[in-house]
Order: C-alpha cells, then sequence, then structure tokens
C-alpha cells in the first residue's frame, strides 16, 4: 500500500472485524499447503518490525558506536513483539519500550494474529463441531511456522525473524505517499481516468472498480521497483498483497481478477501490463508496467510532505486511505489547464 502507516494499523487493531487486512483463505486453507509456508506474513511482519522500531528509534541511534551492526537489545526487543503478535507462547516482556508498545497496541500483545485465524477459521468451518482450535493452531501453524521462523526447514520455506529485522531496517519508517500523474485536459473530465488507455474492440470498457485496481497495480509497480535492481524490467509481485490492497479474496485465483491485459495504451495499443510468469500458480508473478506509459503520463509516487511542491492544475494527486473498494481518494478534484 502507499500509506503503509495505514497498513500497518489494520494489523495492529481489532483483529475480530470483517475489514480486509490478510486473506482470509491463507488461514483457512492454502497457508497450511507446501506452496504457502509463510507467503504473505513476512512483508506484513516487516511492517510491524518498521513500526516498533522506528516509534522509539531513529535512523541515527540503532547502530553501534562503529557503525558496523545493529545494536542487539533492538533486535531483541523487535523478535518480542513479533512474537507476541504471532501468538507465540512464554515470551517475556522486560523493557519499558515493549511495555509501553503494549499499552500503545493492546490487541497485537496477545496474539493478533491467532485471533485473526480463529475469526476467519471458525467462520469457514462453523459446520464442523469438532474442530478444536487451539489444537490446530498449536500443531499447524505455531510449531510448524515457528520452526520455520527459526530456519528450521529448507531454505525457499524459511523466512526468520532475522531476516524480518533486518528488512525492518533497511527499509526504514513507515512512510505516507500519493500517486500522481498527469492530467488530461484534452478529454472530458466527467469520463474520469479513461483517457490513460483504451481497450481492445472485443473487451468491455474497464468498470470504475477495475481502473482502481488498475491504478493500484501501477503504484505496486513503483513500490516495488524501489527494491529491484536498476535497469531490471519487471518485478516481482505476490499477487496476495494486492488482493489484499483490492479488499478481495479471491478464491478462485482468476488471472482476470488483477491481469487487466484488456487495457491498451498509445496508436500502436500496446499492453499497458505484461506479466513474464506464471509461477506458482499466479500467486508470484513477475510483471512489469509499459515505461513509455509510465513516461508519457510521469506516473510517481511522492511523499505527503511534497504535496505542495506539486503542481496541482497538470496532475491528479490520488491519496490511499486503506484496503478495499474506492481507497483511492482524489486530493485535488478539479480540471486541469492547458
Amino acid at each position: 500500500m502507499l500509506n503503509e502507516k495505514i497498513e500497518f494499523e489494520s494489523y495492529m487493531k481489532d483483529p475480530e472485524s470483517e475489514n480486509p487486512r490478510i486473506l482470509p483463505k491463507i488461514f483457512t486453507g492454502e497457508y497450511k499447503t507446501k506452496n504457502c509456508e509463510l507467503n504473505g506474513l513476512e512483508q506484513i511482519l516487516v511492517s510491524i518490525a518498521r513500526g516498533y522500531i522506528f516509534t522509539y528509534y531513529t535512523r541515527d541511534n540503532i547502530t553501534t558506536d562503529d557503525g558496523r551492526h545493529y545494536k542487539t537489545e533492538i533486535i531483541e526487543e523487535t523478535r518480542i513483539i513479533l512474537q507476541q503478535w504471532l501468538g507465540f507462547e512464554e515470551v517475556n516482556v522486560d523493557s519499558d519500550n515493549i511495555k509501553k508498545w503494549n499499552d500503545l497496541y493492546p490487541a497485537a500483545k496477545d496474539g493478533w494474529l491467532k485471533k485473526y485465524w480463529h475469526y476467519w477459521y471458525e467462520k469457514k468451518r462453523q459446520k464442523k463441531k469438532d474442530l478444536d482450535l487451539n489444537t490446530i493452531w498449536k500443531n499447524e501453524l505455531v510449531e510448524k511456522k515457528g520452526k520455520n521462523l527459526q530456519g528450521y526447514d529448507y531454505q525457499e520455506n524459511v523466512s526468520t525473524l532475522n531476516a524480518v529485522i533486518a528488512s525492518a531496517f533497511r527499509q526504514g519508517p513507515l512512510r505516507e505517499r500519493c500517486l500522481i500523474f498527469k492530467k488530461d485536459t484534452a478529454k472530458n473530465t466527467k469520463e474520469g481516468f479513461a483517457y490513460l488507455y483504451t481497450v481492445k474492440e472485443e473487451a468491455q470498457k474497464p468498470s470504475k472498480p477495475t481502473e482502481e485496481k488498475l491504478l493500484k497495480n501501477i503504484a505496486a509497480y513503483l513500490i516495488l521497483r524501489e527494491y529491484h535492481p536498476e535497469g531490471q524490467k519487471y518485478c516481482l509481485l505476490y499477487r496476495h498483497r494486492l488482493l489484499n490492497w483490492y479488499g478481495i479474496d479471491d478464491s478462485k485465483n482468476a488471472q482476470d481478477t488483477w491481469y487487466f491485459k484488456q487495457c491498451l495504451w498509445g496508436d500502436e495499443k500496446v499492453p499497458i501490463m505484461d506479466a513474464h510468469s506464471k509461477d506458482r500458480g499466479w500467486n508470484f508473478i513477475k510483471f512489469s508496467i509499459n515505461e513509455s506509459f509510465l513516461e508519457h503520463f510521469d506516473f510517481r509516487i511522492i511523499d505527503k510532505s511534497e504535496i505542495q511542491q506539486i503542481d496541482q492544475e497538470k496532475y491528479w494527486i490520488l491519496d490511499d486511505t486503506g484496503a478495499g473498494k474506492d481507497s483511492f481518494k482524489i486530493l485535488n478534484n478539479t480540471p486541469g489547464k492547458k
């Protein structure tokens, strides 16, 4: 998501609500299969770790005096708050920062993930009265996934807390950002963002929700590109995270839920987005957004602090208000000038 603080808050509060955050099917089915060992959870844990670390520390005081290592006490504190969130038992708390954190986010200190999982698992399996959810949680998730978080498995199935915390240090504080791109004054402003694309003759014009999903795909690509090697023409997209942002629980694993190949751009009508692989049944996808398209409309991600520097008569500014439908809000809903 563009607004990482809103995304973070959604993982810390009200675990038994209908608000879309983590795909329920991760916890009610595929989460226990080989292809879903920890998929999706790693980046959520990174978000939580970033929230904790940079609430109490800054980039200037997270390393040792020689600047060569991250401070052990910060690593250990972060490990504890992640274990609490996951629902691991017997987590000892003796840090003032952690105690303040638990007061700030009481729903997270006693196993937010466990409560969320219980809520969705019970909804799906409510007809089966013989299920002991605590036993399932302990045997299937805490013990098995706990071993993976400690590194006790084949490397491709492992996501250690050390790796999570290292990513949190590297990515820094949570950010609040917006998506901006050029307006087109030659088009009817009542058409919204339809000026950005054309569609194949046999295809239906995308609905407003689909249009928003396309913009989220573009934003996701720009975000992911920050962490990929310079010059690489695709990014590795984790489809479930994108659908979390949509607010959709896609149980059918349908390609057309997120891959809008009917949307074209330019005189040559080239696809706006391309998928370069179909790894793991479309869960992990190498995908890209047409570079000429991005440059023509000058798509960019900016921090909210930069909004006043943008010519709002020439650019749209979209604010991210969270997961779900209609979560992109236009901050400058006025026509552009030629």
